[in-house]
């Protein structure tokens, strides 16, 4: 046998076992068909992949391809094989499941793809996928009113779109021929009927055309316009408002840009005939001082048209800081006269620096152009303003500014919400220079009870003159946050009583409050407590917001008070000690659970000659003898110099009260005898030592001992 042969029959052998060992994989049955309209969802296909080989087929894929229709596609998202890999036993079949999702919105058509079941690149089969997508028809129209005027043309243009997934071809429409307001009627120039067609995903548009004559009556005319395809009716509703014939011009004003002194500003603005007709025998002049027009108007205008032209003026050295209107700008024609105003806005050289602000005595707050003060106020709180202004004109060339005044005002914040106004005193500063410090003089230098909550604004205006007589001015605004709770609350307005008082006799407590809340109680609560003076007292009355009936509670019979007025004559006892003593009065809310103000007072104590009395006093010396028998966990007291605990405090001194019983003190320092001393602990360790080496010793002669 050659060598060729035994090749040959080498060959035959591999493609054998080959064969046998990779069998076919067939898809049974014919191609899968599935239909539907837009956004349905198709699980009812299938297809069964057979192995039809004698050996086991692992890992078979299953996949599909996307489906096709001309340009149109349906993305392989769309459609889910169940499962999308399976093991095939020799001569076994697998069942895969076929769901279709027909994308919303999806174009009909016939689409095609290709399911597929694949081992390896031999070991393959496929299969057609059609998914036919139905029709559904659909479409929307709209269009905007119509303003026309008599004797001219105009149309009303309709949109209609195809919102359906097909083709639209003759969509039918029928047009009002005549429309009407009232027993009046408007013929339109379109025609009464006809067909469109509007291609998928796409708009079409029908003019309605309107002619009216110069006599047409004005007024609002209706009518409509209705569309049928494939059994799809619509209505569209059209309006069209036939107006008199106007001559109209549009002309803006002259509002030039900030501008300095001594120097020319000049704006550019356009003048536009927005009328029916044309204009004739235009000129355009002006009534502003130092004032020029830069070129020349038209002599006709016709509708629609326009044209540019520039102003300028020339701002002397006397003009007033600000916006300030100079004059007019003119339009001329044989059909209509028009003004518009020329604004100039100079340049002002005085500025606010600083400004600063307290609330109640606060601290002072610098606020900014349009900033709110830090601070919070209350009904009945007082402030303050300061001010420094700079003068920004050069130093060494500029002028100075003097006679300047400053004038302010709150918004609300007076009684039954006037306005508060304030100003300082006339002051100058030099040029580049910045003034002091400036007070506002306000009328009221209180919040009013009744001022409204939340923000009130303040404005600030400064006014001046340079030597040239020009008016330079400054503004600046900043607001007030008026904090009023939206509850019940309230507060005292005055808490007295005498400065001095003798001991055995009697004194008189005055307490006045408001309310300031939001909201009425009938248990409002006021209490006065001064142990030391054996004081405690307690008043249950009602109150109202802060804007009911101004009455006085504990005197009239109002329930809604917004004061409150309160007297007391107390006694002070024979034996209290002498000196300053603290009265507490409290405001509460919901009878006595919410706390809203609280203020103290005191009251010094002056007893005559043989009256006495003794205790403690309120500085912590001691008159006669002291026992205190109890110290709390924590504390500490010292007798002569030396710190006592009590608890887990640390040491304070130089507390003055005296201890109840007598410390024992140990002091170890010096009681530690012979098992305390060094000599005791050298001879300890020198035993020690010696014990080791004897243990030492014992265990080598162990090991080393020889037998007997």
């Amino acid at each position: 046998m050659n060598i060729k042969t035994v090749v040959y029959l080498i060959l035959a052998v591999f493609l054998a076992f080959s064969v046998s060992a990779i069998g076919p994989i067939s898809i049974l049955g014919a191609d899968v068909e599935v239909s539907g309209a837009p956004g349905e969802i198709n699980n009812s296909q299938s297809i069964t992949v057979q192995n039809t080989d004698t050996a086991d087929f692992d890992v078979v894929n299953f996949t599909v391809t996307e489906l096709v229709d001309g340009t149109e596609t349906i993305p392989v998202s769309a459609v889910t094989l169940t499962p999308t890999t399976a093991d095939i036993s020799a001569g076994a079949d697998q069942i895969v499941n076929v769901l279709v999702s027909i994308p919303s919105g999806q174009k009909a058509g016939t689409y095609t793809g290709t399911i597929e079941a694949r081992y390896d690149e031999l070991t393959h089969d496929s299969t057609t996928l059609t998914v036919e997508v139905r029709s559904v028809p659909g479409y929307t129209a709209s269009a905007e009113s119509l303003t026309v005027a008599q004797g001219l043309s105009g149309q009303i243009t309709v949109t209609i779109t195809n919102t359906g997934n097909d083709d639209i071809t003759g969509l039918d429409y029928e047009l009002t021929p005549t429309f009407t307001s009232g027993a009046n009627t408007l013929t339109t120039s379109s025609a009464a009927t006809g067909t469109l067609n509007v291609n998928h995903d796409s708009t079409v548009t029908l003019p309605v055309v309107f002619n009216p004559p110069a006599d047409q009556a004005t007024g609002a005319y209706s009518g409509g316009v209705n569309f049928s395809y494939a059994g799809v009716n619509r209505t569209l509703d059209l309006a069209v408002t036939i107006r008199a014939q106007q001559t109209t011009l549009s002309m803006p004003h002259v509002e030039y840009a900030e501008s300095n002194r001594e120097e020319n500003v000049s704006k550019t603005i356009t003048i536009e005939n927005t009328g029916d007709f044309g204009l004739t025998g235009i000129t355009l002049t002006t009534t502003a001082p130092d004032t020029v027009i830069e070129n020349v108007a038209p002599a006709s205008l016709t509708a629609g048209s326009s044209f540019t032209t520039t102003v300028t003026t020339y701002i002397d050295d006397d003009t007033a800081s600000g916006v300030k209107d100079i004059g007019d700008l003119v339009f001329s024609s044989d059909q209509l006269d028009q003004t518009s105003n020329i604004v100039t806005n100079v340049e002002s050289m005085l500025s606010f620096e600083r400004v600063r602000v307290s609330i109640d005595g606060g601290s002072w707050d610098t606020v900014s152009d349009g900033d709110t003060v830090d601070d919070d106020a209350k009904p009945g709180d007082s402030f303050a303003v300061k001010v420094r202004l700079e003068n920004t004109f050069d130093n060494d060339d500029g002028f100075d500014i003097d006679d300047i005044t400053v004038f302010a005002t709150f918004f609300e914040a007076g009684e039954d919400r006037d306005d508060v106004d304030g100003e300082t005193d006339e002051f100058d500063v030099d040029a580049g220079d910045e003034s002091d410090e400036e007070v506002i003089d306000f009328d009221e230098d209180e919040i009013d009870w009744e001022a409204p909550y939340g923000e009130l604004l303040v404005t600030l205006y400064a006014t001046g003159r340079d030597r040239n007589n020009a008016v330079h001015r400054a503004y600046l605004n900043f607001s007030v946050n008026l904090d009023r709770e939206n509850r019940a609350e309230f507060i005292f307005t005055r808490l007295d009583a005498p400065s001095t008082a003798s001991c055995g006799r009697s004194i008189t407590l005055y307490a006045d409050g408001r309310s300031i809340g939001t909201k009425s109680d009938d248990e409002v609560v006021l209490k006065f407590n001064s142990d030391s003076l054996s004081i405690s007292i307690s008043e249950e009355f009602e109150m109202g917001a802060y804007d009911d009936d101004n009455c006085i509670a504990f005197e009239d019979d109002e329930d809604d008070c917004t004061e409150f007025e309160y007297r007391k004559s107390i006694n002070i006892p024979a034996d209290v000690r002498e000196g300053s003593h603290k009265i507490t009065a409290k405001l509460f809310r919901d009878g006595g659970s919410r706390q809203t103000d609280e203020k103290d007072i005191q009251v010094t104590v002056e007893c005559g000659e043989g009256t006495s009395s003794s205790g403690t006093s309120s500085s912590g010396s001691t008159t006669g003898t002291t026992t205190d028998t109890t110290a709390p966990s924590g504390t500490q007291t010292t007798t002569s110099g030396i710190d006592v605990f009590y608890g887990s405090g640390d040491p304070q001194t130089g507390s003055q009260g005296a201890v109840a019983s007598s410390t024992k003190i140990t002091d170890l320092s010096n009681n530690q005898g012979f098992r305390g001393s060094g000599v005791y602990i050298a001879l300890l360790s020198l035993l020690s030592i010696f014990v080791v080496v004897g243990i030492v010793v014992l265990v080598v002669y162990m090991v080393t001992k020889p037998k007997v």
